[in-house]
């Protein structure tokens, strides 16, 4: 009789940079990741050492229970005639990676429909500003989204939105604890991000509306399609 021992997560302690910085945070500015040390009120904290955890026959770490899954996927990518530089090419990024990223969140998800919002190529090692740059005025004749607690400038883009692959605008890691999307700049994220995307979700969008009008508002009253905001990490190489 054999028996399989689990092993136990690594604790480690690792000083985190909170942001500390004027509150509500503009929606604009992607504060939480992109503020500077001013802003930032650092916290000595424990962190969980999950590797050990992974690739496990049965998964330590799931959607339904932790919000996040870790999967292996190798990218074609990876393998010839492809090279570390061809990560670096925004063409074989969104003609070869984000097929492959949709066919992933269908698998994990049941989801019928993906689109991809972006991607991000971070190369660049981390630094921080002294002082966060003041945010770019609302353009002239900008549309403003009312999602219940604020008010988002209309987005225009015509295809995923790409940031760190040309020369010279390369990106690092955002080390502030952070969300990528709340539920209002998802919601905002779905009707303002780009055409297509609100096009696809228009029945969403139409629901909410209705949903809104009723007592109880819209947690208590939607009816329609289930959807959401995902975010891929894929290997991120210690600086």
């Amino acid at each position: 009789m054999s028996q399989t021992m689990q092993e136990s997560p690594a604790i480690t302690h690792a000083t985190i940079h909170y942001y500390d910085g004027p509150s509500p945070a503009d929606p604009r500015t992607g504060t939480a990741a992109g503020s500077a040390n001013r802003e930032a009120n650092p916290q000595l904290m424990p962190v969980t050492d999950i590797r050990s955890l992974l690739f496990q026959p049965s998964p330590a770490f799931t959607l339904n229970t932790h919000n996040f899954t870790v999967i292996t996927h190798p990218s074609a990518l990876l393998f010839p005639p492809y090279t570390r530089d061809s990560w670096n090419h925004t063409s074989l990024f969104e003609s070869i990676h984000y097929p492959e990223i949709e066919q992933v969140v269908k698998d994990q998800t049941g989801a019928k429909t993906v689109l991809i919002l972006g991607g991000t190529a971070r190369t660049r090692l981390f630094r921080e500003t002294e002082r966060r740059p003041t945010p770019p005025p609302v353009p002239e004749g900008t549309v403003l989204l009312n999602t219940n607690k604020g008010n988002y400038p209309a987005f225009t883009a015509n295809r995923p939105r790409v940031h760190g692959f040309d020369k010279g605008q390369e990106q690092g890691p955002a080390k502030k604890p952070h969300i990528d999307f709340g539920v209002d700049g998802a919601r905002a994220t779905l009707r303002n991000w780009r055409q297509d995307i609100a096009d696809e979700g228009r029945d969403i969008i139409a629901a909410e509306k209705e949903a809104e009008a009723l007592p109880g508002g819209l947690w208590e009253n939607y009816k329609g399609r289930r959807w959401g905001v995902f975010w891929d990490l894929e290997t991120v190489a210690a600086d």
